[in-house]
């Protein structure tokens, strides 16, 4: 009971404060229609983020930088399935919604959520399905930060 509760409190918490955000990132992604490219980026990260840390850590003044790189890393993988859902409910939203409810996109994520520690039960195809799903939803959110950075402009925080 206290992790699905704190699993909802997260995702309301990620919702207030980046909803928008995510929202413009999906929306980017939808439009193009990079399923496959935000899977590789996602990929990608969870693969050059470590490697970077170590590097990091490999030099001496690196060593504080890798230190927080770790921190926020670590963080990021313990709330990977919660950001995941809330990616997967605004993709949900932009393509068959078409407008943004909040309370409506809190529920969607948290019954993803539910459904995502689901389908983490069934052996290895759980896993992988599981990945792909949190490779889709970085992926998606760096190939619109890619794109913002190309187009030389930045998403707005609203």
């Amino acid at each position: 009971v206290w992790y699905l509760a704190s699993a909802l409190l997260f995702i309301i918490l990620i919702e207030l404060l980046f909803g928008r955000r995510i929202q413009t990132a999906v929306s980017v992604v939808a439009d193009n229609n990079n399923i496959l490219r935000s899977i590789g980026y996602g990929f990608l990260f969870f693969i050059l983020v470590p490697i970077a840390i170590i590097l990091a850590l490999i030099t001496l003044i690196g060593i504080p930088l890798g230190l927080l790189m770790i921190v926020f890393f670590v963080v990021l993988i313990m709330l990977s399935s919660v950001i995941t859902s809330v990616v997967l409910a605004n993709w949900i939203n932009v393509n068959y919604y078409h407008n943004r409810k909040m309370w409506r996109q809190i529920w969607t994520a948290f019954a993803l959520f539910i459904i995502l520690r689901l389908i983490l039960l069934i052996p290895v195809v759980g896993w992988l399905l599981i990945a792909a799903a949190v490779f889709l939803a970085f992926g998606i959110l760096l190939v619109s930060i890619q794109n913002g950075v190309r187009n030389n402009r930045t998403i707005p925080v609203t």
